[in-house]
């Protein structure tokens, strides 16, 4: 059997989409892997440690246990790239609602169903040594309890004053907003 080139070129094409429809969904359920394929030589040249000062401030909790989760990708790739991991969050703002183990006033079905990944993103960057803090002012305004808040947690005075101190320490800030 043989085919024309226009032929040829639509089965070609049919194809193509056939294997990027099939593979765009695991693409997008592990970020780190795909990762994995790539590098960041020019801007890790000479760096032995990665200081970063994360400062999260998300009022949606699906995108809050998202961006908990990638900041362990995160340290993972820096050091598959042969560089140290030195990780503070701060966390600041709405996201302190979801950081308790009592659901907000009115969470939705979908933030409902987010907090339990949260909850185990915040354990995970606890275990790999990352420093968790939660803005005393935020909690106060969007009145969590600081006694409810998960137990990885440390409750501080002010995060800005976090993120002054530790970017005058060398700590890199990483706005996730």
């Amino acid at each position: 059997m043989s085919f024309t080139k226009k032929e040829l070129s639509h089965l070609v094409l049919a194809v193509a989409v056939a294997l990027a429809t099939l593979a765009a969904p695991a693409a997008r359920a592990a970020p780190p892997a795909r990762a994995a394929a790539y590098g960041n030589a020019d801007a890790l040249r000479g760096v032995k440690t990665g200081k970063a000062v994360f400062l999260v401030d998300l009022g949606d909790a699906k995108k809050l246990a998202m961006y908990l989760k990638l900041l362990a990708g995160t340290r993972e790739n820096l050091v598959r790239q042969g560089v140290a991991a030195d990780f503070k969050v701060v966390i600041i703002g709405p996201s302190v609602r979801f950081l308790s183990t009592v659901p907000p006033a009115q969470a939705t079905p979908e933030e409902l169903a987010a907090l339990p990944e949260i909850a185990r993103a915040v354990h995970a960057l606890k275990v790999q040594g990352d420093a968790l803090e939660v803005c005393a002012i935020a909690t106060q305004v969007f009145k969590v309890d600081d006694a409810t808040l998960l137990p990885e947690l440390k409750v501080v005075a002010d995060g800005f004053i976090s993120l002054i101190g530790y970017q005058a320490q060398g700590y890199h800030l990483v706005p996730i907003f």
